[in-house]
């Protein structure tokens, strides 16, 4: 049998296994997040459907392929794993998706169309950055440290 830990808050006993992806969260609030999760999903799995046709926007929309999609949903784990807030994604025309990010007035956005990956970020109305990162790998390392700055 497996080492067993205690969550300290909660006091409760796991398995290695049956660990938290939420850690110190309350039983209630994973529940909540899980929830959360299960719909983002869910909203994921309905947008991949309607933008595998082509002019899936009546504007000429591009296709958005089952592989961005699959991104995006790795993106999700990871950032969730980091403890960031919900993102709000969006499929856009050009056969790219938005992922936007908000907390506090901050606002950060990854734009990920195969091997081009642009992000922004905006403080406050003064502070606006726009660039091009070489890789998704560089763009979310700039997502993480915007937040927890």
């Amino acid at each position: 049998m497996g080492a067993k830990t205690v969550d300290q808050k909660s006091q409760k006993v796991a398995t290695p296994g049956q660990q938290s992806v939420h850690p110190g969260k309350t039983a209630l609030s994973r529940r909540a997040a899980e929830s959360i999760e299960k719909a983002f999903l869910e909203r994921l799995k309905r947008l991949a459907a309607m933008t595998e046709s082509p002019n899936w926007d009546s504007e000429n929309g591009e296709v958005i392929p089952g592989s961005e999609w699959k991104y995006a949903l790795e993106m999700y784990h990871t950032t969730r794993n980091w403890g960031l807030p919900e993102p709000f994604v969006s499929p856009c025309g050009d056969g790219s998706i938005h992922f936007r990010w908000s907390k506090f007035n901050r606002q950060f956005k990854i734009e990920r169309r195969g091997n081009i990956v642009f992000w922004s970020s905006k403080s406050t109305a003064e502070d606006f950055r726009r660039e091009q990162s070489p890789n998704l790998s560089d763009a979310l390392s700039r997502l993480r440290e915007f937040f927890h700055e």
